[in-house]
């Protein structure tokens, strides 16, 4: 049975002694930076597996990579994640910045 979206954060705030707004914003830093190092990097998303593994550790690099492995066996190429994140979270694509 799949965990609740409010259930997920606060378990994750309780963990960390964090309210979960904060917790919301130590993530989107986290998904900006690697989403960065995929675009900027010559290594792109094999890059962005590397440096999560040096940043965030073992785990995090072991589910990150888990993410991108489903999304790869598992996705619809006629629909790209871009057209699907403007029509899903239109305000997502003004807040955030181009690198």
């Amino acid at each position: 049975m799949r965990e609740d979206r409010s259930e997920i954060l606060n378990r994750i705030a309780a963990t960390t002694a964090c309210e979960p707004e904060q917790v919301r914003e130590i993530v989107r830093l986290a998904l900006e930076a690697l989403h960065k190092i995929a675009f900027c990097d010559e290594r792109c998303l094999t890059g962005s597996l590397i440096e999560c593994y040096w940043i965030f550790g073992d785990g995090a690099c072991y589910h990150l990579g888990g993410i991108l492995e489903e999304a790869r066996i598992f996705h619809d190429s006629d629909i790209p994640y871009s057209e699907f994140l403007q029509r899903f979270s239109p305000d997502s694509w003004h807040h955030s910045n181009p690198f």
